[in-house]
């Protein structure tokens, strides 16, 4: 089963890795339908990342507590903000598409490593190396084939799309559980802890 969750963890974190390969591909012909310019589309794009940074603790910490459910609200949070992108008619309603996007997509990559470290019983450190180069993986072969499929289509048919793999991608978080486990109680504890010196006390 451990490969089931490697590849979940990796559909997890696609749906901002695509995100991020096809706002460079589109970026013109957006441009165009809103009268902008590259720099813009470069202060348009910052709405992601600062939706994405600013969510990434907070959302982690809603994930460790509260389980894999979080998940599902952050991939229909993710596709409200694709769908918000597509209208976009401005780049102000442009820009808040790609922040709410980021700010829901912020936890997948942490929470895609929660979830292979939990499910492999052993060789941890191998799991989540196929998770990690899973990614840059499927990136280098999508940057080869995507570009034609998603120049030849309408900007906002690609986020039209987005949205509906985010909303497929959400329904099995909707029944996966998590570990949960409080914080630990002070540095020292954790300097301390078994858990971390793999020690048998």
């Amino acid at each position: 089963m451990k490969w089931a969750y490697i590849v979940l963890g990796w559909v997890l974190i696609f749906p901002e890795l695509f995100v991020r390969l096809a706002y460079g591909i589109t970026l013109k012909p957006f441009l165009d339908s809103i009268g902008g310019t590259y720099l813009v589309g470069g202060a348009v794009l910052a709405g992601f990342y600062v939706g994405y940074m600013g969510g990434n603790i907070p959302l982690s910490i809603l994930v460790d507590r509260n389980g894999y459910k979080i998940l599902f609200l952050e991939m229909l949070g993710t596709a409200v903000g694709a769908l918000l992108f597509a209208e976009g008619r401005n780049a102000l309603t442009a820009a808040s598409g790609m922040f709410v996007m980021g700010l829901c997509s912020a936890a997948t990559y942490t929470a895609s490593m929660k979830l292979v470290v939990e499910n492999s019983d052993s060789y941890k450190s191998v799991s989540i190396g196929l998770l990690e180069s899973a990614g840059p993986s499927v990136l280098l072969l999508s940057g080869a084939l995507l570009p034609r499929v998603i120049s030849t289509a309408p900007w906002q048919d690609v986020y039209l799309s987005v949205a509906a793999i985010c909303g497929a991608v959400a329904v099995p978080f909707y029944f996966l559980k998590a570990e949960r486990r409080g914080p630990e109680s002070s540095a020292r504890s954790l300097l301390l802890s078994r858990r971390i010196w793999g020690c048998r006390w």
